[in-house]
């Protein structure tokens, strides 16, 4: 029986049980994606753990250069502003980083800031990045910072990967002989 005594007792008793369930309520989603993750463990005394890498959606995307190039050859671009081009990537590259690195939302408006300058510098026509990738940035300048959560984050990623390839695709179907990879000398 609780009593005026042993009040004090039973709280400090009950302290840590209740801060730890509301911790794991609290990540519990995070802690799911953890634990999917996880290839091993060894307990108690040397306490280790090990996880699988490349889990995300933007690692198991299989989005290669040989889609139909003539479906790009009517979209034209800056091509001499390659600096844009280095840059747009980059930025593009380090937004996916900053998702899938649990960054602040605020560097994800960054990020997509900076790759849609960059966008912009190419001028493409008869595309829709530039549309889609503002459409992008006005959707997480509105989000709460509380809904990117890590799968938000990944489907995040894998989206931002698209334009990495649509623009990789473009870029390489207006470079005569492109070669995507390098010839064995004869």
């Amino acid at each position: 029986m609780i009593t005026a005594e042993n009040l004090p007792a039973v709280i400090s008793a009950l302290a840590w049980p209740i801060m730890a369930l509301m911790v794991f309520l609290f990540l519990r989603s995070e802690i799911r994606s953890l634990l999917k993750r996880l290839q091993n463990a060894k307990l108690p005394g040397g306490t280790e753990a090990s996880f699988t890498y490349g889990t995300a959606l933007v690692d198991k995307s299989s989005t290669t250069l040989t889609q139909d190039k003539d479906q790009f050859k009517n979209v034209r671009a800056k091509w001499e502003n390659s600096g844009n081009l280095f840059w747009a990537s980059h930025d593009l590259m380090w937004t996916i980083d900053v998702a899938l690195r649990g960054g602040p939302k605020e560097h994800l408006i960054h990020g997509l800031r900076q790759f849609l300058h960059h966008v912009r510098c190419l001028e493409f026509k008869n595309s829709s990045i530039e549309l889609r990738v503002s459409r992008l940035l006005i959707e997480v300048e509105k989000s709460d910072e509380m809904d990117w959560t890590v799968v938000k984050r990944d489907l995040f990623a894998k989206d931002l990967k698209a334009f990495k390839w649509e623009i990789g695709t473009l870029a390489t179907a207006n470079q005569p002989n492109f070669q995507p990879e390098p010839t064995k000398a004869k």
